[in-house]
């Protein structure tokens, strides 16, 4: 069992600078057992969720909250935001880094953020391997975008039996994933929906009639930033295909010092709709 004590949000701290908006209030605030945040594309979603993750570690002395990312980066930047919303309550917060090697011999980059209170918060990239071995709370973060979402989650929610919440969050896509089967479920489920109007309605500061003119694909607005699941039975390739090719290393940057070993491989975006590929 974990101690309870009662704490003012980090947000509402004397002198903090953190001003979340309505809709990302009242989900810090939220405390459903079985939660799913849809949200629209860059309403705050990751920011929110590392800010309700340090909020619950500090009021549970010894607590435990694992952070499951779509991979080594995103979880890198969530962990990123964690320590800096711990840093507002304490400033005696540790961040330890650490490897983590999966059966398969892969090796990821970990980040865990340690409380006064002996709470932790745990990043890990997200894979079957990764979401097993814990008894703790879990966040799924972007999981519209994980690779193998229906293992993840196989493997991920033994996690919380023992009176444990989950919260999964993410933006649709497509049908074809754990995320929508999650969003479309009903209890125990509680869905915290915000479009890119529900987010201008509460003070978000976006052009969208601007935002709509320039991604011109009346399709992805209306999954990026209304938050509608589009079915992908005419897709050329629905995401579930597209994220079992993505390799967990991938990235469009490299470092100053790398050195090529063996073969290179590079990927191609078939356009469906603008910039045709030739």
């Amino acid at each position: 069992m974990v101690a309870q004590t009662t704490r003012t949000p980090v947000y509402k701290n004397r002198g903090s600078i953190l001003k979340p908006l309505p809709y990302q209030k009242r989900f810090i605030n939220d405390r459903s057992r079985f939660l799913v945040q849809v949200w629209a594309r860059q309403t705050g979603k990751s920011w929110s969720k590392a800010l309700r993750a340090v909020d619950r570690a500090m009021e549970g002395s010894g607590s435990l909250r694992v952070m499951l990312s779509a991979g080594e980066r995103q979880s890198k930047e969530l962990m990123r935001k964690v320590h800096g919303f711990a840093r507002v309550y304490e400033t005696s917060v540790k961040a330890v880094e650490g490897r983590w090697r999966a059966d398969d011999g892969t090796t990821y980059s970990t980040m865990e953020v340690i409380l006064p209170n002996k709470s932790r918060i745990i990043g890990l990239p997200a894979n079957p391997d990764t979401a097993r071995g814990y008894s703790a709370d879990v966040d799924l973060d972007e999981y519209s975008v994980h690779r193998d979402s229906t293992e993840i989650w196989r493997a991920m929610y033994p996690t919380v039996t023992r009176g444990f919440e989950v919260c999964v969050g993410g933006t649709p896509k497509g049908k074809l994933n754990q995320f929508y089967k999650l969003a479309s479920h009903g209890p125990p489920w509680k869905v915290d929906k915000v479009t890119i109007h529900d987010a201008v309605r509460a003070g978000l500061k976006v052009d969208v009639e601007e935002l709509r003119a320039g991604l011109g694909d009346d399709e992805a607005w209306r999954q990026e930033f209304l938050c509608e699941f589009v079915d992908e039975a005419t897709a050329f390739l629905t995401w579930e295909m597209i994220l079992a090719c993505e390799h967990e290393q991938a990235t469009t940057e490299l470092p100053g010092d790398f050195v090529p070993q063996g073969d290179i491989y590079v990927g191609w975006d078939v356009a469906r709709w603008n910039d045709l590929s030739v």
